[in-house]
């Protein structure tokens, strides 16, 4: 069996996060899927996404890391360079077992680093 759902969020301007798993443990239960695998996509090539511990003091420790590619840098690319090389440090897909009826992982961030606005995730559920 395939389940597919699609969210949105909206991110706002800059480097942020997000917790979303909220969203996928909801697509989950409409699923009525107890055990399989989650595939999560952000279509955004400015966004990446994060599995794991969203603590305040490890995220600002992740924004830090992500400073190491200057905003102020002349890049070749003509426009957002720096938001897309932050993109690529994280993936923009995921997959995490589903045990139990619910994402067997902490959590799920998606991360922002360009503009903002309106940013589509789809879930794919499969047992």
């Amino acid at each position: 069996m395939l389940y597919r759902n699609i969210f949105r969020v909206t991110m706002p301007a800059g480097m942020s996060h997000v917790d979303i798993t909220d969203h996928i443990n909801e697509a989950i239960i409409q699923s009525g899927i107890q055990d399989g695998l989650c595939s999560i996509f952000v279509s955004s090539p400015v966004c990446g996404m994060m599995v794991g511990e969203a603590h305040r003091l490890l995220m600002e420790d992740f924004k830090n890391f992500f400073r190491i590619v200057d905003e102020k840098k002349i890049y070749a690319y003509p426009s957002n360079a720096h938001s897309r090389i932050r993109a690529s440090m994280l993936p923009r897909d995921v997959n995490v077992p589903v045990s139990s009826g619910k994402l067997s992982a902490s959590g799920v961030s998606l991360w922002e680093f360009g503009e903002g606005g309106e940013r589509e995730i789809v879930v794919t559920i499969s047992f």
